[in-house]
């Protein structure tokens, strides 16, 4: 297109990298509630299936938010990294303080 310029940053804006970066630190944060949450809502004593996860996460999710599945199985592999979930073969479910940051008491 002639004659069109590509939009300029004002006084106040924030660069568009850094913009970026922050709005994928924060979606990936939300799906590690969303996981611990929807694990959460489906009580299942022998932990639930990424599926079911999955299925829940997206039953929950707000309007104008697009389902990001790379994000999903990241948040999913970082939680069981970091000890807040048990991976049981296919299946997962809180560790002991996983279920400490929603609130219940450690056995």
């Amino acid at each position: 297109v002639a004659g069109a310029s590509a939009p300029s940053l004002g006084a106040g804006s924030v660069p568009l990298v850094y913009a970026e970066s922050r709005i994928l630190k924060d979606s990936t944060k939300s799906y590690k509630e969303g996981i611990i949450n929807a694990i959460k809502e489906l009580k299942d004593r022998t932990g639930s299936s990424s599926v079911a996860i999955k299925k829940q996460m997206q039953a929950n999710m707000p309007e104008g938010k697009k389902w990001m599945n790379g994000r999903f199985l990241k948040a999913l592999k970082e939680g069981v990294d970091e000890g807040i979930l048990i991976q049981s073969k296919r299946s997962f479910k809180l560790s002991a303080s996983g279920r400490s940051l929603r609130g219940d008491p450690v056995e």
